[in-house]
């Protein structure tokens, strides 16, 4: 059985800015329920001022059981001459974060979710169909062609208001989980141009999540996009997958950038920020946050965005 754990991480408090129009086309019994839960939490909660930086990091997989068998795991192997514990009584780091919840999972028509209906509901908050990312349980393909009646991500809102959006994954950049920052399709498979996007679904006007990562168009597309899976935004000749000859990161260009010296270290500031190695490396998660705290000196706004899908294995080099 799949879970996700989300965990949302607030950063220093700063100057206020003007709050976000937290608005979809979708307004269904979920997105109603949602908002009145919220609202009555909020009117007893004794909030803290507003945060500069936000990070929505999800441990793709990461149930009670798993996360209960990592916390034996690390108690019983702490490392650096630590002696070894019986595991059950240890804490994991984010055991220890001033405020902790539940979330149930389930797709609006399955009670065992998977990543695309899960990760949707967590960027749009809309609860949608297993299988499909960022769109109303009740939209289908045909939906492709009225794009602003499907709803709205936290990237898009936040990208429209000038904040820098980031998307780190150890998975394929493509997969549900990360895609569900930027994407809108009623199939999770839907990657790229390729035999698992066949040309009979193509003909529905839906992009495929390579074509719409590269095209994301709010506040001039993504800042930071680090993962795998370039075959998807390749074409056969280039050694890819793609059918139709698109060579989609010779599409993708960013202006040039000043780099200040925190920022230096990420290459991707200076080239198709998709353009990284298939083995995505610990480090990148690091660099992600410089790039963060280098927008900040720059007096941007950002908001980053972290996807960590399927926190229980290591990225496969084929992914």
């Amino acid at each position: 059985m799949r879970f996700l754990t989300a965990v949302l991480l607030l950063g220093i408090a700063a100057p206020t800015f003007a709050a976000p129009v937290l608005d979809t086309p979708v307004k269904d019994d979920f997105w109603a329920a949602g908002r009145a839960a919220l609202a009555e939490r909020m009117a007893v909660v004794n909030r803290p001022k507003r945060a500069r930086n936000v990070i929505l990091m999800i441990g793709d997989g990461m149930g009670i059981a798993t996360i209960t068998a990592a916390r034996i795991y690390d108690g019983q192997n702490p490392g650096d001459g630590k002696p070894r514990r019986s595991g059950e009584e240890n804490s994991l780091s984010f055991d220890r974060l001033p405020h902790t919840a539940l979330v149930k999972t389930y797709n609006s028509n399955a009670q065992v979710p998977d990543s695309a209906g899960t990760a949707s509901a967590m960027n749009t908050g809309i609860k949608t169909r297993i299988g499909t990312i960022n769109f109303g349980q009740g939209q289908f393909a045909d939906t492709c062609a009225t794009p602003e009646k499907l709803p709205r991500t936290i990237a898009e809102i936040a990208k429209a208001r000038g904040m820098a959006v980031g998307v780190v994954t150890t998975t394929r950049i493509t997969h549900a989980t990360p895609a569900a920052v930027y994407g809108h399709v009623p199939n999770r498979n839907w990657e790229g141009a390729d035999r698992a996007f066949p040309a009979s679904d193509r003909k529905t006007g839906c992009a495929d999540l390579a074509s719409q990562l590269v095209g994301f168009a709010p506040g001039e597309g993504l800042d930071l996009a680090l993962g795998g899976g370039r075959a998807r935004f390749l074409p056969l000749a280039g050694g890819g997958l793609r059918d139709d000859g698109v060579a989609s990161l010779s599409l993708w260009h960013l202006p040039a950038r000043p780099l200040s010296r925190a920022g230096r270290s990420l290459a991707a500031l200076q080239r198709p920020p998709v353009r990284v190695r298939v083995r995505v490396r610990q480090r990148a998660c690091v660099n992600a946050c410089v790039f963060m705290q280098s927008l900040s000196r720059r007096g941007r706004p950002p908001l980053l965005v972290v996807v960590v899908p399927h926190a229980s294995r290591a990225p496969s080099r084929s992914a």
